[in-house]
């Protein structure tokens, strides 16, 4: 039945939305005297979609113990995130500086792209203030630690400690999430036997920092390279 709402979601529901969308571009085009109120619908029919999107991905997620994994090197992954984002960060008046220098190699799935294509989407939509985001990684043997430190206003203690429950929401100058985004991502770290926290930026601003076990890495006697 589950699966059942959420098929029924994502396309019965995906598909006028997008229509809906589709239509608010053409009246754009055409009656420029209503663009405020244009925009308006437009951006809540997007935020309905990324809605549908997200929870259709969670649920897909929710009852997973275990992915399949194969040799990737995480930095060709972040550096093709950092890449994709590049222009919407430029938009926003922001630098993404991507410090990771080195091959890290790990036994990942592709979906683990997710993690930092949503830390680095975040940062550029609650921080623009601060006008550039850092990404870069340590060497933390047996594991790979990727940093995202952004500039912007910081989490209050008390969000972050509930930053990553399902369905939390953090509104920031007026810009909201579905409140599944780090939900997901916090579940595909876990699928990959990492973590993830958040602190503050000492200059003002939040740390993310993701840890995912390096190739060859052992765990409670499961060796990743053999999953």
């Amino acid at each position: 039945m589950k699966e059942l709402f959420i098929d029924i979601m994502h396309h019965d529901l995906m598909n006028p939305l997008a229509t809906a969308r589709g239509f608010t571009e053409l009246i754009k085009e055409n009656d420029s005297s209503k663009m405020a109120y244009i925009e308006t619908i437009e951006k809540n029919l997007v935020k309905a979609m990324e809605l549908i999107e997200s929870a259709t991905k969670f649920s897909g997620l929710e009852g997973l113990e275990r992915i399949d994994f194969t040799d990737m090197d995480l930095k060709q992954v972040i550096d093709g995130v950092i890449e994709n984002l590049s222009p919407l960060a430029e938009k926003a008046g922001m630098k993404i500086e991507n410090m990771i220098t080195g091959n890290m190699p790990v036994r990942a799935n592709k979906i683990i792209e997710e993690v930092f294509s949503n830390l680095i989407s975040n940062a550029i939509k609650y921080a623009s203030d601060g006008k550039r985001i850092i990404v870069k990684s340590e060497d933390r043997d047996p594991f790979w630690n990727i940093i995202i430190i952004d500039f912007g206003e910081g989490l209050k203690n008390e969000e972050k400690a509930i930053i990553f429950d399902r369905f939390c929401r953090l509104e920031k100058k007026g810009v909201k999430g579905s409140g599944l985004g780090l939900a997901i991502v916090k579940k595909i770290i876990e699928l990959h036997r990492g973590s993830i926290g958040v602190e503050d930026n000492p200059q003002g601003g939040a740390v993310f920092i993701v840890e995912i076990p390096k190739s060859g890495y052992v765990l409670r006697g499961v060796n990743l390279d053999a999953i």
